[in-house]
């Protein structure tokens, strides 16, 4: 046996990262948060994190979207530097909490970073698709766990038997990796319906919708893919994935008061609070007279010194924040990420990196409407971004290789 070989095979970056993951993923499951550990944990991942992302940068010819998403990392970098110096803490008087003043970086850091790793993991050739699937269901096992723990918790201390939990945009996140399942179908709808179920569970209608929305491609994936044979599988697949959706939203609907209040809420245009919020902060804006502060924003977590919440909604976050010239950059950096799904449609040996970055592109966006998509992406939606981005360019290295 070559131990050297093995060795290199278990202790290379992806496994190690993706440890750290599991790791910051089993706060307050398998460890308390706010302890040191929980730092120390968070401190490794945001450091890793930011060591090989500026590797990556400096050692490699990056796609168009990762120069966007430099782009946008630099500004929120420089915005956050001058928070930290000239804020101490931040206070929320919506949920009553204090924030430290390096939370706005450390939420982007730990959203935004984990694109550069997976990307570098996967242009090396460390991601096999079966130890990718491999850490899919590591993942999705380790989320439902969290998710658990973080209900029972919550119930416990509102004294209620249900709650809206937040959690549950870790199965969007894991629904975006099932792309790499393409060769499993059955499989594939299975965590798919597993996913869902926990996306339901968790009372969040965001994530509810932004969950539903991201089933078109994969059932138009699976239309389109395959011989007949292929196709009579996927029809019983995907009408078993129907009935079982079908049959557990009854037993939500008969057995849960608060998932119908949530539905009512939802037919009555109950948006907690959001609408008041856009309109408290949009009038902020517009009647301002500083032309600087229009361009140039009022700096990080302006929102909250304003409205004493989040903006709930990343155009609005930068536009107070960033002003006019943030705005900009992420109009940039979408535009960015669409012409990359756009670059790969018609090429068959694309299909799961095409799908992927579709999935990643109409989940996050639309989480930019009514959520905190750039400081709030989940570790699912980063991984396939990262891992999609590689397969882009070592097809792309591959066919200028073939041309030379």
């Amino acid at each position: 046996m070559n131990y050297r070989y093995m060795r290199n095979r278990i202790l290379n970056i992806s496994n190690i990262y993706l440890f750290i993951i599991a790791l910051l993923l089993l706060q307050d499951v398998a460890y308390e948060g706010g302890t040191l550990l929980s730092k120390g944990i968070i401190a490794s991942f945001v450091g890793i994190s930011a060591l090989i992302a500026i590797y990556t940068c400096f050692k490699y010819k990056l796609p168009k979207y990762l120069h966007a998403l430099n782009a946008l990392l630099v500004i929120f970098t420089l915005y956050g530097l001058i928070h930290m110096v000239s804020t101490e803490t931040d206070y929320v008087w919506f949920t009553d909490t204090d924030l430290s003043s390096y939370s706005y970086l450390l939420n982007i850091y730990i959203s935004l970073l984990p694109i550069y790793v997976f990307y570098l993991c996967s242009i090396k050739g460390q991601f096999s698709n079966d130890k990718i699937q491999r850490w899919i269901i590591i993942l999705l096992v380790i989320s439902i766990a969290r998710f658990y723990i973080h209900f029972v918790t919550s119930t416990d201390i509102v004294g209620k038997d249900e709650i809206t939990n937040n959690f549950g945009y870790l199965f969007v996140g894991i629904i975006s990796t099932l792309v790499f399942f393409r060769d499993k179908l059955i499989i594939q709808y299975t965590l798919l319906a597993i996913c869902m179920g926990m996306v339901i569970l968790s009372m969040k209608r965001g994530a509810i919708f932004v969950a539903s929305i991201c089933l078109i491609p994969f059932v138009l994936q699976s239309i389109k893919q395959g011989n007949s044979k292929q196709r009579i599988v996927f029809s019983i697949a995907f009408l078993a994935f129907i009935v079982v959706g079908i049959y557990f939203i009854q037993y939500m609907l008969n057995t849960s008061e608060y998932f119908i209040t949530r539905i009512n809420d939802t037919l009555e245009g109950n948006s907690s609070l959001r609408d008041s919020l856009y309109a408290e902060l949009w009038k902020y804006f517009i009647n301002q007279d500083s032309i600087i502060e229009m361009f140039f924003g009022g700096g990080a977590n302006k929102t909250i010194y304003i409205v004493g919440n989040y903006a709930h909604n990343d155009w609005l976050e930068i536009l107070i924040n960033q002003g006019l010239i943030g705005i900009l950059i992420y109009f940039i950096y979408w535009i960015a990420l669409w012409k990359t799904y756009k670059s790969c449609r018609n090429i068959p040996e694309l299909n799961t990196a095409r799908n992927g970055i579709l999935i990643c592109f109409i989940a996050s966006l639309l989480m930019t409407l009514f959520s905190m998509s750039y400081s709030n992406l989940s570790i699912g939606l980063t991984m396939t971004l990262g891992l999609c981005l590689g397969k882009i360019t070592l097809y792309r290295n591959d066919m200028d290789s073939t041309h030379e």
